[in-house]
């Protein structure tokens, strides 16, 4: 009985390294992000039935209990949510060229009963290109690789001019990709996108009077230093969306 649980274990590990060593050879062999390109466009498919469940994880227990897949876990399955596309674009970029920075970008959806969205963001020229392989046939017109941009911004005026099934652009923003807990990021994450949803003067806070209904309710238990605004530090013990 050992000797079968033995040749088991050894057949699970043999595949997981013959995975990464496929992974390898594949990207060894790629030049530039066009090459990433036509392998998500060819071959990485949007699997709809992960993508619920990780929504109702993310609204039951915050982003932080969500986890993704490694680029090489990607390349054997060809599969997951935005955000394994996203992973594995971003790190395959950066293996091929480190030069392209390639980091996450994250769209908040306006549409309060569907979900947000992932996407790879990467400089080549001096310029800024984003690569998104990573939803279904619903949101098929925002798919591809997009740019050169000079900022951010004009990758979500291309996104507000996107007809796509409950999809309206909130903004995008560059996503933390540090090595901090999945929790603090998500928390970092969301702090960042609060205030600049809410910080309508831009000096970097937000008053009570900038604050919406429910933040307002809270204002006092988040105001930690007592002086009547709401820093991104503080903004980091606000609930996850539900």
């Amino acid at each position: 009985m050992k000797r079968v649980v033995y040749m088991a274990l050894a057949l699970v590990f043999s595949a997981v390294i013959s995975s990464a060593s496929d992974y390898k050879s594949e990207v060894n062999s790629w030049k530039s992000d066009e090459d990433v390109a036509k392998w998500m466009k060819n071959n990485w498919h949007f699997d709809k039935n992960l993508a619920k469940s990780v929504v109702r994880k993310i609204r039951s227990e915050g982003p932080g209990a969500v986890t993704v897949k490694s680029a090489e876990e990607t390349f054997d399955s060809s599969k997951g949510w935005c955000k394994d596309a996203a992973n594995f674009a971003k790190d395959t970029l950066n293996t091929i060229n480190p030069e392209y920075k390639a980091g996450y970008i994250f769209i908040n959806n306006k549409v309060k009963s569907a979900p947000n969205h992932w996407v790879t963001g990467f400089k080549k020229d001096g310029k800024l290109y984003v690569m998104d392989y990573g939803a279904g046939s619903h949101w098929k017109s925002m798919m591809g690789l997009h740019g050169p941009y000079n900022s951010i911004k004009e990758y979500e005026e291309f996104l507000s001019n996107v007809n796509a099934k409950n999809f309206e652009v909130d903004f995008a923003i560059w996503a933390s990709s540090d090595k901090k807990s999945n929790v603090s990021q998500a928390a970092m994450q969301r702090a960042k996108i609060v205030l600049r949803k809410f910080d309508r003067n831009k000096d970097g806070k937000i008053s009570f009077k900038e604050a919406p209904p429910p933040m307002k309710a809270n204002f006092e238990r988040l105001d930690d230093d007592g002086n009547e605004y709401l820093n991104e530090e503080e903004l980091q013990s606000l609930p996850p969306r539900r």
